[in-house]
C-alpha cells in the first residue's frame, strides 16, 4: 500500500513526512512527498491547515527554517517576526505570522510584543492571512481580550466569507469568555457544528493541534445553559449513541460548574418532552431520583456484558445512578427469578466477584469463604472452576477485603506478590491496594512507605504519571506528614512527566492539586518542588514538561492556554522561598545541620523550621559568597571549610534557635554551633580529617563573644547543660576576670547533672576559669581536689603502660562505663593551670 492511500493512519504519518520534506535535496522526491502530504491532509483535521500553508508557500518554509534555526534566541526570533510581519510580501507575512505563533508559543513577554501587529491580520484582505490571525487570537485566550470587538465583527458570513475564519473566530470569543459566542454557539449545535471536533484534543498531537472543539467552545458558558442546553440535547438525539459522551461531558463540565442541568432534563422527560431520553439519567448527575425516574431506568437494565452504548445501563451503573441495590442482588441470584438472561459460569462468577467489591460486609455471609479459598488460590496460580485461566490476585484480594474488613489477611500475601514484580514487569496494583487497605488515619508501617516511595520512583522512571500520581496520593494519605523526604522529592520528579493542563485527567493539574494539599499542611515542606514552581509563575520561557522538549517547527497552539491553567494552579500554591534563594541554601552546606557524632547531614529543610521566610533571607542577602568548598583529600575525606564572615552571620541564627525552646531539633541546633566553634578555635593539627580551621576574622571574634555570653542561660537548662559546657569550653581562654566569676558559681553547681563526655569538658573549663577568676578561685580548687581525691584508683595512661591500664580495668570492671569514671589526668592539668605555684597539686 503507498503511503497517500494510509488515510487511516494520516495523524502517524504526517508528522515523519514534513520533516523528510523538509530535509530532503532531490527535487524530484520533494515533489512526490509534497502530493503524498496533500492527499492525507484532508484527513487529519488537527494538522490541515498547517500543511496546506506548508506546502503552498517556500517563503513559509524558509521563516520556519530560519526561525528553527534560532532556537533560542528569544530577541532574535522577535526580531524576525517583527520583520517578516511588516514585509512587502504576502507570502513572507504569511511565515511571520506562523514564525510569531511560535514564538509566543513558547515566550510569555513575546504575547504582549507581537499580538497587536498580528491582530492587524484579521481584516487582511487574504482569508490564509485572517484565519492565522484570529487561529492565533484563539491560542492566545484571556491575553486576547483587548481584540475581542475584532474576533465578534468575523461571526457573520456578510462580515466573514470564510468559514474557517469564522470559527476560529468564534473559538477565539469563546476562550475570552466573551458572551457573544452564546447565539452563534447554539446557531451552531442547531446545524451541526460542522468543521468542530466533538471532544478535546489529547496528548502530544493536542500540543501541536487547536482546531475548534464544541467541548471547550461551550465549557465557559455555565451560566448560559438557558440558551444553550436544548440544543445541546438536540444535538445529541441527532447522534448516534456510540458518539454521545462528549456531549455529555459538556453537561457535567457546566454542572462541575454550577449549573442545574439535572431540573430541566427531569422537567423534559416527566413531559415526554423528545429533547430528553431515558439515557440522560445514565450520565447527567441528578441526585436522588424520584420512584416513577427509577422505574424507567429499570427498563433499561442489562446484563453489564451486553450494554454496548449510552442507552442501556447494568446493575452496577443503577446502583451508582440511584444507590438501589436490589438489581444487583438479582443478577447475582439463582437466575429463574432474577429477571435477567441466564448467564455462562464464568461470566457470573465475575459478576458476583465485582458485586462483592461493590457492596461489601453485605455479602460476607454468602461469599467471603468462597473468596478467601479463590483468592489463595489465584497465589498459587492455580485455576479454579469455573475460571479458564488463573484469576487476578489482586481482584480477588479486594473483594475478600471489602467483604471482611480485614486487611490482614490480604496485606502479607500482596506484600510477597509486591516482591516478585520485577522493574520491567512492574505491576504497582497490589502496593497500592496494600495502602488503600491500611486506611487513612492509622501510621502505616515503614517498609510499606518504602515500598510506596520506590513503587512511584518506578513509575516515574518509566515515564508512567498515572501510578505514580496514584502511589504519591496513597503515600500522603497514610503517612499524614509534609516531612517525609521522599514525597516531596518524587513530586519534584512527578511535576516534571506529567502531561499539560488540556490533556486527559490525570494531568498536570492533579499533581499540583496534590502538592498543594501537601503544601496547606506546612508549605516549606515542598521545597524540592519550588524550581517547577517557580518557572511556572515568572518563569518567561513557558515549562516544558516531556510532552514537548523538542519544540516542533509547527507552533504550539495550545501551549498559551496549558500555561495559563499551569500558572494559575501553581499560583495558589505558597511558597516560603523563591528558587533561587532555594538553590542558595543548598549550596550553603553547613545550614544542614551536620550531626558531629552522627556523621550525617540532616538536610537543608532543618533552617525552614528553625526560621520564617524573611530571616531567611536576610541571613541569605548578607552572605557575600558562596561560603562551603567541598574538598577531597588523597584519602578520600571530605573537606569542609567556612568562611569566618559567614559564620559570623550563621551564628547569631543558630543561638536564637538554640535558645527558644518551641524550636524543633534544638540539639542538633547545638551540635552545629559546636562543629563551628571546634573548626575555628582548633588547629590543623589538632582537628579531626573532616576540618579545616577557619582563617581569623574580627567579625568572628565579635560574634563568638556575643554567642558566648547568649548561651551561658543553657547552663541552667538540665537537656542542653552537656552542649552547653562543650560549647563553652573553647571560650574559657578569652574569658575576663568578672565574668570568669560568674561563670564558676554557675559551673559547680552544675556536677550532679553533667554526663560522662561533658564532665571532661567541665573539668578543664573550671581550670581555665580558676586561673583568671578572683572571688570563686577557691572554691574551684577545692572542688577539683576533692574530685582527684574521689578517685582512690586512678586511670592509668593507655598510651604510657597498657598493661597496667588492662589490669585497672579488671579491678574496675564495673567503672568502665564513661559516666561512672571521672577522668583524673584532666583534674590534675587544671588543678596545675589553676595552681601554677604548687609542683604538685596533693
Amino acid at each position: 500500500m503507498r503511503l497517500r492511500d494510509a488515510t487511516g493512519h494520516a495523524a502517524d504519518v504526517i508528522p515523519p513526512l514534513l520533516a523528510r520534506f523538509d530535509a530532503e535535496p532531490d527535487p524530484g522526491v520533494a515533489d512526490l512527498l509534497g502530493e503524498t502530504l496533500g492527499a492525507l491532509a484532508p484527513h487529519d483535521p488537527q494538522r490541515r491547515l498547517d500543511v496546506t500553508i506548508w506546502l503552498r508557500s517556500g517563503h513559509v518554509r524558509e521563516a520556519a527554517r530560519a526561525d528553527h534555526a534560532l532556537d533560542g534566541d528569544r530577541d532574535g526570533r522577535l526580531a524576525l517576526a517583527r520583520s517578516l510581519l511588516h514585509h512587502a510580501d504576502a507570502e513572507h507575512r504569511l511565515g511571520g505570522l506562523l514564525v510569531a505563533a511560535r514564538v509566543m508559543s513558547r515566550w510569555r513577554s513575546a504575547v504582549p510584543e507581537l499580538l497587536p501587529a498580528v491582530a492587524g491580520f484579521a481584516d487582511d484582505p487574504s482569508a490564509e492571512h485572517r484565519i492565522l490571525a484570529l487561529r492565533i487570537l484563539d491560542m492566545c485566550g484571556p491575553a486576547a481580550r483587548p481584540w475581542a470587538d475584532l474576533a465578534a465583527a468575523h461571526l457573520t458570513a456578510d462580515r466573514e466569507p470564510d468559514g474557517v475564519a469564522r470559527r476560529y473566530a468564534l473559538m477565539a470569543l469563546s476562550r475570552m469568555g466573551d458572551e457573544r459566542a452564546v447565539p452563534p454557539l447554539a446557531d451552531l449545535l442547531a446545524a451541526g457544528h460542522d468543521g468542530f471536533l466533538i471532544d478535546l484534543p489529547d496528548g502530544e498531537r493536542g500540543r501541536e493541534a487547536n482546531e475548534p472543539n464544541i467541548a471547550e467552545a461551550l465549557a465557559p458558558f455555565a451560566a448560559h445553559t438557558a440558551v444553550l442546553l436544548d440544543p445541546l440535547l438536540a444535538r445529541v438525539r441527532a447522534t448516534p449513541p456510540t458518539e454521545r459522551a462528549g456531549y455529555y461531558k459538556i453537561i457535567n463540565r457546566w454542572q462541575d460548574d454550577g449549573a442545574d442541568v439535572a431540573a430541566r432534563i427531569l422537567r423534559l422527560l416527566d413531559d415526554d418532552d423528545p429533547l430528553a431520553a431515558v439515557e440522560d439519567l445514565i450520565w447527567v448527575r441528578t441526585g436522588t431520583l424520584a420512584p416513577r425516574h427509577k422505574e424507567r431506568l429499570e427498563e433499561r437494565l442489562r446484563l453489564p456484558e451486553h450494554v454496548k452504548d449510552g442507552t442501556l445501563l447494568d446493575p452496577f451503573d443503577f446502583l451508582r445512578i440511584t444507590g438501589d441495590a436490589a438489581p444487583l442482588r438479582r443478577m447475582i441470584g439463582p437466575s429463574d427469578w432474577s429477571g435477567f438472561p441466564r448467564q455462562r459460569s464464568e461470566v457470573k462468577a465475575r459478576n458476583m466477584i465485582n458485586a462483592c467489591i461493590a457492596l461489601g460486609p453485605a455479602l460476607a455471609d454468602r461469599f467471603a469463604d468462597s473468596a478467601r479459598d479463590a483468592f489463595r488460590a489465584a497465589l498459587r496460580g492455580e485455576t479454579r472452576p469455573p475460571f479458564t485461566e488463573p484469576a487476578d490476585p489482586v481482584w480477588l484480594a479486594r473483594a475478600l477485603w471489602k467483604l471482611t474488613g480485614n486487611q490482614g489477611e490480604i496485606i502479607d500475601p500482596l506484600t510477597r506478590l509486591a516482591e516478585k514484580s520485577g522493574h520491567r514487569d512492574f505491576d504497582p496494583e497490589p502496593l497500592l491496594l496494600i495502602a488503600a487497605a491500611w486506611g487513612k488515619g492509622r501510621p502505616m508501617h515503614g517498609y510499606y512507605t518504602g515500598q510506596l516511595s520506590r513503587g512511584a520512583s518506578t513509575c516515574i522512571r518509566k515515564g508512567n504519571h498515572r501510578d505514580a500520581l496514584r502511589f504519591l496520593q496513597a503515600l500522603w494519605d497514610n503517612i499524614g506528614t509534609p516531612y517525609y523526604d521522599d514525597l516531596t522529592l518524587l513530586m519534584a520528579g512527578l511535576l516534571r512527566i506529567c502531561p499539560p493542563a488540556s490533556s486527559r485527567p490525570p494531568n498536570i493539574l492533579a499533581a499540583l492539586e496534590l502538592l498543594a494539599g501537601i503544601a496547606a499542611a506546612d508549605p516549606r515542606a515542598i521545597a524540592p518542588a519550588y524550581p517547577f514552581l517557580q518557572a511556572a509563575t515568572d518563569a518567561d520561557e513557558r515549562p516544558r514538561t516531556r510532552w514537548y522538549f523538542c519544540p516542533p517547527r509547527t507552533p504550539q497552539w495550545r501551549a498559551v492556554l496549558d500555561d495559563d491553567a499551569l500558572r494559575a494552579a501553581a499560583g495558589t500554591i505558597p511558597r516560603p522561598l523563591t528558587d533561587k534563594e532555594w538553590r542558595r541554601i543548598h549550596r550553603i552546606c553547613f545550614v544542614s545541620f551536620f550531626d558531629v557524632r552522627g556523621e550525617r547531614m540532616e538536610g537543608p529543610e532543618k533552617l525552614l523550621e528553625l526560621w520564617d521566610p524573611d530571616r531567611v533571607r536576610h541571613f541569605l542577602y548578607d552572605v557575600e559568597r558562596i561560603t562551603v568548598e567541598e574538598m577531597r583529600r588523597e584519602c578520600g575525606g571530605s573537606l569542609v571549610y567556612f568562611r569566618p564572615r559567614t559564620a559570623a552571620v550563621l551564628l547569631p541564627f543558630l543561638v536564637e534557635a538554640a535558645l527558644d525552646p518551641a524550636a524543633p531539633a534544638r540539639s542538633s541546633v547545638l551540635q552545629t554551633i559546636e562543629y563551628i566553634v571546634m573548626m575555628a578555635h582548633r588547629s590543623e593539627k589538632q582537628g579531626n580529617h573532616v576540618t579545616r580551621p577557619m582563617e581569623p576574622d574580627a567579625d568572628w571574634d565579635d560574634a563568638f563573644d556575643n554567642a558566648m555570653t547568649d548561651l551561658i542561660p543553657l547552663l541552667d537548662d538540665d537537656a542542653h547543660a552537656d552542649d552547653a559546657v562543650t560549647i563553652l569550653s573553647y571560650a574559657v581562654h578569652r574569658t575576663s576576670a568578672d565574668r570568669a566569676d560568674g561563670l564558676l558559681r554557675r559551673l559547680l553547681a552544675r556536677d550532679p547533672v553533667l554526663g560522662a563526655v561533658s564532665k571532661d569538658d567541665l573539668v578543664r573549663v573550671i581550670g581555665e576559669l580558676a586561673a583568671n577568676a578572683e572571688v570563686w578561685r577557691e572554691d574551684a580548687v577545692d572542688w577539683l581536689r576533692e574530685l582527684v581525691e574521689r578517685t582512690p584508683d586512678p586511670e592509668p595512661d593507655f598510651v604510657m603502660d597498657r598493661e597496667a591500664w588492662n589490669a585497672w580495668c579488671d579491678r574496675n570492671y564495673a567503672r568502665k562505663k564513661p559516666d561512672s569514671v571521672p577522668l583524673t589526668l584532666p583534674t590534675v592539668t587544671a588543678l596545675r593551670k589553676t595552681l601554677p605555684e604548687l609542683a604538685d597539686p596533693h
